[in-house]
């Protein structure tokens, strides 16, 4: 099978503010080194990126309020073999109802394996967004002849599905 190297995003909301310092702790005390003792080995960066405050109405577009996370992969990690695991990852509800997944109230009570997390099962919850794209999108989107004195290069990335 030929993998070319692949870096995935994944959007991270917290629906409330106060969920922030709570979403933060689960996030460095336990996702983290979780993630990392499993991945290590065939990802090269694993970063996160603060999310800028959302525009006036730009709720109405669909967007994530608290970071995006950027993994670049060695290897395909949707390959059969990657899917055995030796623990099972600390994914408590109350994540998922701090990110939007779940209700806030009335929803599970046990733990989440990672992979089952990512879907809310609801049409009313929004789940996780996770997808590869380029890794040299920068040839793709940035432009000719912008630089780092210009500012930011802001990241945007759109998602058509049918139906």
């Amino acid at each position: 099978m030929n993998f070319e190297l692949m870096k995935s995003v994944l959007y991270v909301d917290v629906i409330r503010e106060q969920y922030r310092t709570k979403m933060l702790h689960w996030l460095y005390r336990y996702h983290i080194p979780e993630s990392i003792s499993q991945f290590a080995p065939y990802v090269t960066k694993y970063a996160f990126y603060n999310a800028l405050p959302t525009p006036p109405h730009g709720d109405l577009f669909g967007t994530n309020r608290m970071q995006l996370t950027e993994h670049y992969w060695l290897t395909n990690p949707m390959m059969p073999k990657f899917n055995i695991k030796a623990y099972t990852e600390y994914f408590p509800p109350e994540v998922l109802q701090w990110h939007g997944n779940i209700p806030e109230a009335g929803g599970p009570t046990t733990n989440f394996e990672g992979d089952d997390a990512g879907s809310s099962g609801s049409d009313s919850e929004k789940p996780f967004i996770w997808a590869f794209v380029l890794l040299s999108w920068e040839t793709e989107l940035k432009g000719h002849g912008i630089t780092a004195k210009e500012g930011p290069n802001y990241r945007w990335q759109f998602l058509v599905s049918y139906p």
